[in-house]
């Protein structure tokens, strides 16, 4: 399954050197939409409607972490959600000029999937003493959130592949490495109430 996803995908390290491709020649490439069929012009409308839609839930999520932000009591899970908090503007503003790149417009809208996961997050802090159960919850639903994120760049990279948009596939890949490596340190802040000695490392 591995080498499939490889060999349809390309590895990280692979989607990383198409940057050279497309900054050396045109941002598209003549691929499987040059036939312009109904299915090319489907594809490209769903794609630039889940496009908008990604743009709505980093926007909802730099909007509403703060409000979790607050909550937290572990420094390394404050640092870490901090930090994502300013890779998700640079989400943002990257998915803006990836809108702009494709011609279309942004629609502003706020993500109820993103305000549901943190609001029932918060509800169930509030109702919690201070310490690791507010900082497990925390965690929790950042990783949904991590997840849910990862699987929508994911498909969003292979719709802008199979639409020869390199550019756009390279940018939005940017994005997916980061949400990668923000679920990873999540799940090494978990492993320091396991291992506490983590904390040190």
């Amino acid at each position: 399954m591995e080498n499939l996803h490889t060999n349809y995908m390309g590895s990280s390290s692979e989607r990383e050197d198409e940057e050279k491709d497309y900054t050396n020649g045109s941002n598209q490439e003549p691929g499987w939409e040059s036939d312009e069929s109904s299915e090319s012009f489907e594809l490209r409308r769903l794609f630039e409607h889940e496009l908008n839609g990604i743009y709505c839930i980093e926007g909802t999520l730099m909007r509403q972490l703060p409000d979790l932000i607050k909550y937290v009591t572990l420094p390394a899970l404050l640092d870490t959600l901090t930090d994502h908090l300013h890779i998700t503007y640079k989400h943002v503003v990257r998915l803006q000029e990836i809108h702009d790149v494709l011609g279309i417009e942004v629609k502003e809208r706020e993500c109820e999937i993103i305000k549901s996961i943190l609001r029932e997050a918060q509800e169930t802090i509030e109702q919690s003493s201070k310490g690791i159960v507010r900082d497990i919850v925390a965690i929790l639903a950042e990783k949904k959130i991590e997840q849910y994120e990862i699987s929508i760049y994911d498909t969003l990279y292979a719709y802008a592949m199979i639409l020869g948009e390199r550019k756009v596939a390279f940018m939005l890949n940017q994005n997916l490495e980061d949400e990668k490596k923000a679920d990873l340190d999540l799940t090494e802040v978990l492993a320091s109430y396991v291992d506490p000695t983590r904390n040190n490392k």
